[in-house]
């Protein structure tokens, strides 16, 4: 099976990080954006906040990732225990 056209195999780096006093930012090839939170937001849990710039990038640079091989960078805590079934409190 072939790799469908259009599609090459390098990879194009997206870096998305959350703070959870400051804000949030993410670079993209030479895109980058930055911002704080919403203050509703402030007891929410580090994953949540790691997740929206990761949402806000495919959003604003989704039209640029189509067919391409993207490299997701993350802050490793929150996502380990995301990824590995750690239990980890969310709250709304």
């Amino acid at each position: 099976m072939g790799r469908p056209s259009g599609l090459n195999s390098s990879k194009l780096n997206l870096f998305p990080d959350a703070s959870g006093a400051l804000g949030f930012g993410a670079i993209f090839g030479s895109h980058w954006c930055y911002g704080k939170r919403p203050s509703n937001w402030q007891n929410q849990n580090i994953a949540i906040l790691e997740f929206y710039p990761i949402v806000l990038s495919l959003y604003l640079w989704g039209a640029a990732m189509s067919h391409q091989c993207i490299l997701f960078l993350l802050t490793m805590n929150p996502w380990y225990m995301l990824l590995t079934s750690k239990p980890v409190r969310i709250g709304f």
